[in-house]
């Protein structure tokens, strides 16, 4: 679909909603990944996305421990959060996107559950496990329900 000067593409993904679904924007050059509600990441999503965003908001909810031992309740909602229909742990995060990015790309952390996660265990979980890897990114950061995220890129159409 086309909006403007933007190109849409809506990706199918797992989660307990009605046609649940994360995008690939293209402006010009670039390409920006949105990827949030889901319980698990398929090929088909690494596929639509690998290599070639420029700016990639993944969801990172939650963190497994805090969510199992906190006082989040009650257990069935634990249970759908930990589900393939529901969100996605750090770990889960980090895992999808090394198989994502490219050395260029500005990756924005979203969706971090309040009760559940921190920034700082989110940013630490997805950082560590791109290191250990040896996968390349230019920039990490976690969005804020409050403030959002900074404005990691200037797009233009040159």
């Amino acid at each position: 679909m086309v909006i403007g000067n933007f190109e849409v593409k809506a990706i199918s993904v797992s989660h307990d909603a009605v046609d649940p679904v994360a995008f690939r924007v293209r402006y010009g050059r670039y390409r920006i990944g949105i990827v949030s509600d889901l319980g698990r990441v398929d090929r088909y999503l690494i596929d639509e996305l690998r290599g070639g965003c420029d700016i990639l908001a993944f969801e990172s909810n939650h963190d497994v421990e805090m969510l199992r031992t906190g006082p989040y309740s009650p257990p069935p909602l634990k249970a759908r959060i930990l589900s393939d229909h529901g969100h996605l742990s750090n770990e889960q995060a980090a895992e999808a996107i090394a198989r994502i990015v490219k050395p260029e790309t500005h990756v924005v952390l979203t969706h971090l559950s309040q009760e559940n996660n921190r920034p700082d265990i989110a940013y630490s979980t997805v950082s560590q496990y791109l290191a250990n890897r040896d996968v390349r990114y230019a920039s990490l950061e976690c969005a804020s329900q409050d403030r959002g995220g900074s404005s990691v890129l200037t797009l233009d159409e040159s």
